[in-house]
C-alpha cells in the first residue's frame, strides 16, 4: 500500500530525536511520502467523461515544484525542491496482473529519494500496488469520477470527489479539474486532476504535538504520450 498520513505522522515523531542534516533527511522522506500519496491519484486510461483525467502511457512524465513548511512554536522552516513522476514501462504482478511501472523521485534541500509503484486500472477503479508481491492494493480512484462519489482507499483512508474547480500552477491554467479529498482521521490530502494531464496540484497538512507540516505540489511541466 502507498504511504499515507499515518506514515507521515510516525515519521514526524522522529523529529524530536534528530537534529541538523539528519532532520533534513527526515523532512525529505516526509515530503516524498506525501508526494507518493498525491501521485497515486493519477492512473489509467478511462472512457467517456473521465477520459484523459488520469493518462497512463509509457514515457509519460510529470515535473513538479514541491514545498514544505514546518511550523513549531517560534520557528517556521521552509524547504523547496522538485519532483518527477515517470511511467517507465509495464510489468506483471506476482499473480499475473499487468501493471504500469511508475517511478517517483524527489530532490529537496540537497537530498534525493525515490520510490517505485505499480498501477492497474479496471472498468470500476484504479489500484496502486506497493510492490509486485502486494496483494492488498490501495483503491485510489473509483470510476467513473462523479461529483459526490465516495470510496474506501484502504483501512485508514477514505476518499470523496468534491467537484469541478479551476486550477492555476506554473505549467498553466486548467479548467474543469476534479478535486478529490483523501481523508484519514483529522488529516486531509487534496488532489486536483486535469483532463489530458493528470494531477496538476496537491496539498496536505498534518500535525503532531506542537509541529504542523504543510506540503504542496504544483505541476511545472508534463509530457503526455
Amino acid at each position: 500500500m502507498l504511504l499515507d498520513n499515518l506514515t507521515i505522522i510516525r515519521m514526524l515523531s522522529c523529529m524530536h530525536e534528530n537534529e541538523g542534516s539528519q532532520m533534513k533527511r527526515i523532512f525529505a522522506s516526509i515530503l516524498l511520502a506525501c508526494i507518493v500519496l498525491f501521485v497515486g491519484t493519477c492512473g489509467g486510461e478511462g472512457d467517456g467523461e473521465n477520459d484523459g483525467y488520469y493518462p497512463l502511457s509509457i514515457g509519460n512524465t510529470w515535473d513538479y515544484m514541491v514545498g514544505m513548511t514546518v511550523e513549531q512554536p517560534g520557528t517556521i522552516s521552509i524547504f523547496m525542491g522538485n519532483s518527477r513522476d515517470e511511467i517507465i514501462g509495464t510489468t506483471q504482478l506476482a499473480g499475473g496482473t499487468s501493471v504500469f511501472e511508475w517511478i517517483t523521485s524527489i530532490t529537496l534541500d540537497g537530498y534525493s529519494d525515490s520510490g517505485t509503484f505499480y498501477i492497474h486500472e479496471t472498468d470500476t477503479a484504479v489500484y496502486v500496488y506497493e510492490s509486485l508481491n502486494d496483494t492488498v492494493p490501495d483503491r485510489y480512484l473509483e470510476l467513473p469520477l462523479e461529483n459526490g462519489n465516495t470510496w474506501t482507499v484502504n483501512s485508514d483512508v477514505a476518499a470523496i470527489v468534491l467537484g469541478i474547480v479551476d486550477v492555476s500552477v506554473p505549467a498553466g491554467n486548467y479548467t474543469d479539474c476534479w478535486e478529490i479529498a483523501y481523508i484519514q482521521s483529522s488529516d486531509t490530502t487534496f488532489a486536483y486532476l486535469a483532463r489530458g494531464i493528470g494531477e496538476v496540484k496537491g496539498w496536505a497538512q498534518t500535525s503532531i504535538g506542537d509541529t504542523t507540516v504543510t506540503l504542496r505540489l504544483d505541476l511545472e511541466s508534463a509530457t503526455i504520450q
